[in-house]
């Protein structure tokens, strides 16, 4: 029975960023509450892993320096040094071939002489800094814990080093890393005799301990521990020792090696993320906001002033376009008027003025109320005579200032994400006020507005239901898919809206390059993508649309290519007559009600993916993409 975890650092829990993810933090916190253990075991110094130590809560001892000291809570509690008088040679003939030498005392690394490795380094991650000279007194009696030398050029230079080594005393270890590095140090310091330490200190035996590496200086170790295993991006000599490979790399190789072996089924609650949580909230913001909403909506409909509209227009930016683009037919159906569906910036700036009169409804969805290209459609709209609705959160917002009515969200205070919660609340809010309009216009009764109003309660109820019925099946999907290099998003009428959103998230989220399309130009266009297996292609597929033919249609022939499929659905795969992975979506009766719920699957695909990949939302606004933060770029008017 397994009793304690125990990792490698570098390649094992943390890539070449070196950043440790807030879900292997999360997944050693589910251990924990499962009373499994877990610890480390590094090549690094002790003072280079303990912010690692600290982030993950580590009490029980762990294993620096490939073994050379075992250390808990910052105390030594075992120490294996090299005398410093045996490397000299290895120090000064490194140095003159322009190579970094790095050697570790007391817990902490220093670098011999500066060079441009050892620069970057410095510059990057704050370490490696120089001490003085050594003495002839250091060279004699310094005790190290651990020596690198870093190649310069991995051009084959470092294996003059290595023949060096080969003249040290048997008390003396290296371990070369192709033409990259060489470690030197004791060679009663492996991560093997180091976990034998540990073992003894915990009062476990080596079979009741399952070890995790990626590099040579972890084979012994996965050789002796009772399961030895290997991250997908180990090197072969390490797999070829493992008892077992994991198919993922690097920290979610972990999690499937831990899952795998102890039973703790502890992964999947680890990648848990904002646009998950956010979309278990969605029943809750339907029974906060729907009769709030309605308050609203039979408000502004009290006083007549929207009698004599004889059209709408539809408009908004990113996911507030996609909610006009879901509901622009539904909409239509309910008020028996036109309905048009306009992007920002051609209403702002090539929608001709004399189609907008005062018989015109512009909706202006937005759900901060601030960017100059709304606050501009606002202006413009309100110039022509036209009536002008702001939908937005923030009623003392650019539109909510300018806008001749509005239909405020009233959303209330929950975690920061990619727009679940917001995308919901303007598709209620439009449904809502599409429903109260065209009953005051007597397109239907209230008898039937009754029966709308229920259909949508109902879809609350029953996503509460739905959602951990798709947990399983989307984690595994999130798994297989994670590194899509596209994704394609298939729907038609009010699914092409889901559509839109489904690939906004992706791509927000993961970075991957997604797109939408209606399931009629997919057969003319998409479906000539030449990268078949790395194409994720979701269909949007409600069995009562009226395009619910053709995107079966397009779904077989999807399957035929053998592109990576997944459909959502409210019917069944037998009703698709193709086999293929479905996510079952609450039906409804009033089909426009669909459009609440269809989405949601992809929150959970899109969240997973984006935990597991440890990708920041809009990649953090950070680096190449800071000019993102903060909306800056939306909110403020630029001449180009």
């Amino acid at each position: 029975m397994v009793k304690m975890i125990v990792t490698d650092v570098d390649g094992t829990i943390v890539g070449k960023d070196e950043i440790l993810h807030d879900a292997m933090t999360s997944y050693v916190k589910q251990l924990k509450e499962k009373q499994i253990d877990y610890t480390i075991a590094t090549g690094r110094c002790a003072g280079l892993v303990k912010d690692y130590v600290e982030q993950l809560g580590i009490e029980v001892p762990y294993i620096a320096c490939n073994g050379g000291s075992v250390v808990r809570k910052g105390e030594v509690l075992a120490k294996r040094t090299i005398p410093l008088k045996h490397l000299r040679k290895i120090f000064e003939t490194a140095d003159e071939m322009g190579m970094a030498v790095i050697y570790s005392v007391d817990g902490m690394e220093y670098a011999y002489r500066q060079t441009p490795f050892i620069l970057s380094q410095q510059e990057s991650h704050n370490r490696y800094f120089l001490q003085p000279d050594f003495t002839e007194e250091t060279w004699e009696n310094l005790e190290l814990e651990k020596v690198i030398v870093m190649a310069a050029v991995r051009d084959g230079s470092i294996h003059a080093i290595e023949e060096l080594c080969k003249e040290l005393p048997s008390s003396i270890e290296y371990i070369p890393y192709g033409n990259k590095a060489i470690d030197i140090q004791s060679a009663e310091a492996t991560k093997e005799n180091g976990v034998r330490e540990l073992a003894r200190l915990m009062n476990l035996s080596m079979d009741e301990i399952l070890f995790v590496g990626d590099d040579l200086n972890d084979v012994s170790m996965i050789k002796a521990a009772g399961i030895g295993v290997a991250v997908g991006n180990a090197q072969p000599a390490a797999k070829e020792a493992a008892d077992y490979v994991t198919k993922e790399k690097c920290y979610l190789g972990v999690m499937e090696a831990v899952d795998k072996f102890t039973g703790a089924d502890a992964w999947r609650a680890a990648m848990d993320n904002s646009l998950r949580r956010q979309s278990y909230n969605l029943p809750i913001v339907l029974k906060e906001q729907f009769e709030n909403l309605m308050n609203q909506v039979r408000k502004l409909l009290e006083d007549g002033s929207f009698e004599q509209i004889d059209r709408l227009i539809l408009t908004g930016c990113g996911d507030s376009c996609a909610a006009g683009l879901a509901l622009r037919y539904p909409l239509e159906e309910l008020t028996d008027l036109p309905v048009e569906l306009v992007n920002a910036m051609d209403l702002s700036r090539y929608y001709e003025k004399k189609r907008m009169t005062d018989k015109t409804l512009v909706i202006v969805v937005s759900i901060s109320g601030n960017g100059f290209r709304i606050k501009e459609i606002t202006e413009k709209a309100n110039a022509c005579g036209a009536m002008t609705l702001a939908v937005t959160k923030n009623k003392d917002s650019d539109i909510g200032n300018r806008a001749k009515r509005v239909l405020r969200l009233p959303l209330t205070p929950f975690e920061g994400g990619p727009g679940n919660r917001t995308y919901f609340s303007s598709l209620l809010a439009l449904l809502l006020f599409g429903i109260a309009m065209g009953e005051a216009r007597g397109v239907h009764d209230e008898a039937k507005s009754r029966f709308y109003y229920e259909e949508i309660k109902k879809q609350g109820e029953l996503l509460a239901e739905f959602l951990p019925t798709w947990e399983e099946p989307l984690f595994q999907l999130a798994k297989d898919w994670k590194e899509m290099t596209g994704f394609d998003f298939v729907g038609s009428g009010m699914e092409y809206g889901s559509a839109w959103f489904g690939h906004a998230k992706i791509l927000e989220i993961t970075g991957a390059f997604a797109m939408q399309i209606n399931s009629e130009e997919w057969f003319h266009m998409n479906n000539f993508v030449k990268v078949i297996d790395q194409c994720g292609t979701i269909f949007l597929a409600s069995v009562n649309a009226p395009g619910y033919e053709r995107t079966k249609e397009a779904v077989r022939y999807s399957v035929r290519l053998g592109r990576p499929t997944l459909v959502i659905t409210d019917g069944t795969e037998e009703d698709l007559g193709v086999k293929v992975p479905c996510i079952r979506v609450p039906s409804a009766d009033f089909l426009p009600a669909m459009a609440l719920t269809q989405y949601v699957p992809v929150c959970i695909l899109a969240g997973y993916m984006g935990a597991m990949l440890g990708e920041k939302n809009c990649r953090g606004c950070l680096g190449p993409w800071s000019f993102a933060a903060g909306g800056a770029f939306i909110k403020e008017k630029k001449e180009l």
